[in-house]
C-alpha cells in the first residue's frame, strides 16, 4: 500500500530537518537513537503517532522493564543477600529505568516535532484555535465579561 501523499510531504520536511524518516508500507517510521522509533500513520483523516522501544510499543516495553526491575532486584537481595554482585545488578536495574526515562523524552520530543510539522503542513493555525477557545460563546455567559476584559487589555479582537 503506498504512503499517503501528506505523509510523503511530512517525510520530506523531516528529512530536510535532519531526522531519519523512512517510509515503511503504509506508515512513516522515524528512527531515533537508543533503539527507539516513532511510527506515524494517516488513516481516516487522522494522524496517529505511536512510539516504540525496539519492536515493542512504548507502554508495553516500560511495563516489562519496570516489572522486571521492581520484582527482580528485591528477589536477588532476598535470595542471595547483600553481595557485591547483587549490588551490581541493582545498579544496572536503576540504570535501566533511567534509560527508559531518556527514551521517553526522546520519543516524546520526536512526536511533538511530527505534530508541529503536521500542523504547519495541513494549515492548522494555533492563533485561530486560541481565539475560538476564548470566544464568548465558548466560555459561556460567565466568561463573556472576562473575554471582553482580555480584549480591552490586549487590544486583540475576539470573535
Amino acid at each position: 500500500m503506498p504512503l499517503h501523499p501528506e505523509l510523503v510531504a511530512l517525510q520530506e520536511r523531516l528529512v530536510r530537518g535532519g531526522t531519519t524518516a523512512v517510509a515503511v508500507a503504509d506508515y512513516l517510521e522515524i528512527r531515533l537513537s537508543l533503539f527507539s522509533t516513532v511510527r506515524v500513520q494517516y488513516a481516516e483523516g487522522r494522524l496517529s503517532v505511536v512510539p516504540f522501544f525496539g519492536f515493542v510499543p512504548r507502554t508495553r516495553a516500560t511495563l516489562m522493564t519496570t516489572t522486571i526491575v521492581v520484582l527482580g532486584i528485591p528477589a536477588l537481595f532476598l535470595s542471595g543477600g547483600a553481595t557485591p554482585m547483587n549490588f551490581a545488578f541493582g545498579f544496572l536495574g536503576v540504570l535501566s529505568l533511567v534509560h527508559e526515562c531518556t527514551r521517553y523524552v526522546l520519543t516524546e520530543s520526536a512526536a511533538t516535532r511530527v505534530q508541529m510539522l503536521w500542523d504547519r503542513l495541513t494549515g492548522a493555525d494555533a492563533i485561530d484555535a486560541a481565539q475560538s477557545a476564548t470566544s464568548p460563546s465558548a466560555l459561556g455567559a460567565g466568561g463573556e465579561l472576562a473575554a471582553q476584559q482580555v480584549t480591552r487589555a490586549s487590544g486583540v479582537r475576539v470573535r
